[in-house]
C-alpha cells in the first residue's frame, strides 16, 4: 500500500514537471491551468501527454520482462526497485493519459471560446474516458487471463488495468470537486462550513456500507485466494508474514 501512495504522489509530480515544460504554467489543486494559453500549445500539450503515456507503458511492460528473464539472478533489493518503478510507471500511464484528455478538451474548447473548466466538459470527459476505459479493460483482462496467473507479464497487465480504473476515478473525482465547489458558491458564506459538513457525513453514510459489505469482503476474499494459489508453504507463511508487518506500526 505504501509504495502505491508513493507511486501515485511521485508520478502525480512527473506530470505536472511535463505539463510546465509544455505551457509554463503549473495547474491547481483541480488540476486546471488557469492561465491563458493558446489552442496551438494545448495541441502541443496533448501529444506530449499521449507520447509520454507510450513511453510509460511500455516502461511497465519492460520491467516485467527484466523481472521474467532475470528474478531468479536479481538480488532482492533489485526486484524491490524495479517493483517499484513498474508501479511508477503504471500509475504514470494513468495521469499521463488524464492529462491528455483534458488537453485535447481545451484544444477543443479554447478556440471556439467554450468554457473547459465548468462542470458539463468535465461530465463529458469523464464519460468519454470512462467508455474508452471501459473497453480498453475489457480486452486488457482477456488478453491477462490467457497469460496465466503466475505469468510476470500478467501482473504488468493487471497494473495497467488497475492504473486505468485510477484513470477513471480522477476523471469523476475533477467532476465532483467541482460541482461541490458549484453548489458552494450558491450557499451563503456564513452556512458554508456546515454545508461541507453536512455533504461530507452524508456521503460517508452511502460509502461507508457499501465498502464494510461489498469491497472489504471482496478484498479479503482475493487476498486469501492469492495465498492459496502460491506453490509452497513457506511461501505462504513469508507473504503472510510480509503482510503482518506492514500493518504493524
Amino acid at each position: 500500500a505504501e509504495e502505491d501512495v508513493v507511486s501515485l504522489a511521485i508520478s502525480f509530480l512527473s506530470v505536472n514537471v511535463v505539463q510546465f515544460y509544455v505551457l509554463g504554467a503549473l495547474a491547481n489543486r483541480h488540476c486546471a491551468v488557469e492561465a491563458s494559453i493558446p489552442p496551438a500549445m494545448w495541441y502541443r500539450d496533448m501529444m506530449y501527454m499521449l507520447i509520454s503515456a507510450i513511453v510509460a507503458g511500455a516502461a511497465n511492460m519492460l520491467v516485467a520482462l527484466f523481472l521474467a528473464l532475470w528474478h531468479k539472478q536479481a538480488s532482492a533489493s533489485l526486484i524491490e526497485a524495479a517493483e517499484f518503478i513498474q508501479s511508477y510507471a503504471s500509475a504514470s500511464f494513468a495521469w499521463f493519459l488524464l492529462f491528455a484528455a483534458k488537453a485535447a478538451v481545451h484544444y477543443a474548447c479554447e478556440g471556439r471560446h467554450m468554457e473547459t473548466e465548468q462542470i458539463v466538459p468535465k461530465v463529458f470527459t469523464a464519460l468519454g474516458l470512462s467508455g474508452t476505459e471501459f473497453l480498453a479493460i475489457v480486452l486488457l483482462d482477456v488478453l491477462a487471463d490467457s497469460m496465466g496467473a503466475r505469468a510476470r507479464v500478467h501482473e504488468a497487465v493487471v497494473k495497467i488495468i488497475m492504473s486505468l480504473g485510477s484513470l477513471v476515478g480522477f476523471a469523476w473525482e475533477l467532476c465532483f470537486s467541482t460541482a461541490i465547489e458549484a453548489i458552494d458558491e450558491r450557499v451563503p458564506s456564513s452556512a458554508r462550513l456546515a454545508f461541507v459538513v453536512a455533504f461530507s457525513a452524508a456521503l460517508s453514510v452511502l460509502v461507508l456500507p457499501a465498502y464494510v459489505l461489498y469491497i472489504a469482503p471482496i478484498t479479503e476474499e482475493c487476498r486469501r485466494e492469492a495465498i492459496e494459489k502460491l506453490p509452497s508453504e513457506e511461501l505462504r507463511c513469508a507473504l503472510m508474514r510480509s503482510i503482518f508487518s506492514r500493518n504493524t506500526p
